[in-house]
């Protein structure tokens, strides 16, 4: 019997592309998806689906009740009210109870802002290949899309371009990227430390929001990977950092954002500041391509095309020397 996949997400103001995450994830194989509401305004999309394949839950007291009930709401629940990966975490628990009562076997945790992104397309057959090499957890690199227009509506249709993941260049292309963005964290703006699935088990748990927690060897997969749409559009940044608000400069109060998403922190002072046009220089400079340096960087396979709404998938380890 063929694997059933889920996916886990959690959610706020997504109305432009979330339809199109799920009937991508569902068109290329995963069996059902759970979606946690973080406004609790959100509406109720479940009904557009066929039945059994999407659980919408809102995040109310209903929710705030189930999250006490998980092993670790003792570390996270302080940081329930401040933290979005403290309440992405506690919903990862909560879906994982449901997929084991549903029977699924499989569950990736990733945002809505993001696709799965299968060597061949189809996600069932990938699992089925991870259960025949018996292998329990998985991580895959993220590629991060580069926006080419200021405004841009559905992302996952309009953006094509991607940097790969630093980690899987090899060193010509490595050297390449160091040269031209000065460091790594200059190349990519947000995480690339990737995204991981895991087979479903009573005590499986999430170590974070970008890993299972596990005793097992955690495989590693280069042909398969995540195409994230970080800040796709200068609307999509504003409202991003407009809902996100004044964070603090820390990760639940000792991890230093400033030091490993730079970028992020300085995101959040620009559009605190109130002044579109400084955000919309600062939006060109930070996330939109240069024109400069983005065609030789896709000469090299650096930088790559992808457009999977057609569901035609380049090997993301067709690499070669500069």
């Amino acid at each position: 019997m063929l694997p059933r996949a889920c996916i886990v997400t959690t959610y706020r103001n997504a109305p432009l592309v979330l339809d199109t995450f799920i009937a991508y994830h569902l068109g290329i194989g995963f069996a059902h998806l759970f979606l946690f509401a973080d406004d609790p305004g959100e509406p109720d999309i479940s009904n557009r689906y066929p039945p059994g394949t999407v659980t919408f839950i809102r995040y109310d007291e209903k929710l705030a009740r189930r999250w006490q009930e998980m092993p670790q709401y003792g570390h996270y629940g302080n940081f329930i009210r401040t933290e979005v990966m403290a309440r992405q975490v506690l919903n990862v628990e909560v879906a994982i109870r449901a997929a084991l009562a549903g029977g699924y076997d499989w569950m990736l945790h990733i945002d809505v802002d993001e696709l799965f992104y299968p060597a061949g397309g189809n996600a069932t057959e990938h699992f089925a290949e991870l259960d025949r090499k018996g292998i329990q957890r998985v991580s895959y690199a993220n590629h991060e899309g580069i926006p080419e227009a200021y405004e841009v509506g559905n992302y996952f249709a309009e953006v094509s371009l991607f940097k790969r993941n630093f980690r899987l260049l090899d060193p010509a292309q490595q050297d390449l990227v160091l040269g031209t963005f000065g460091s790594r964290k200059g190349y990519f703006r947000f995480y690339s430390n990737g995204k991981s699935a895991a087979r479903l088990h009573p005590g499986l748990l999430p170590s974070g929001v970008h890993v299972f927690a596990g005793n097992d060897e955690l495989h590693a997969d280069p042909d398969t990977g995540i195409l994230h749409y970080s800040c796709c559009g200068f609307g999509h940044f504003l409202d991003k950092y407009k809902i996100l608000g004044d964070f603090a400069n820390q990760w639940f109060g000792t991890n230093d954002i400033t030091r490993r998403l730079p970028a992020h922190v300085l995101s959040r002072e620009v559009v605190k500041a109130g002044d579109e046009e400084v955000a919309r220089r600062f939006y060109r400079i930070a996330f939109l391509a240069q024109n400069n340096h983005a065609g030789q960087l896709l000469g090299h396979n650096v930088y790559f095309r992808a457009s999977p709404l057609t569901f035609q998938f380049p090997q993301p380890r067709a690499l070669h020397h500069v």
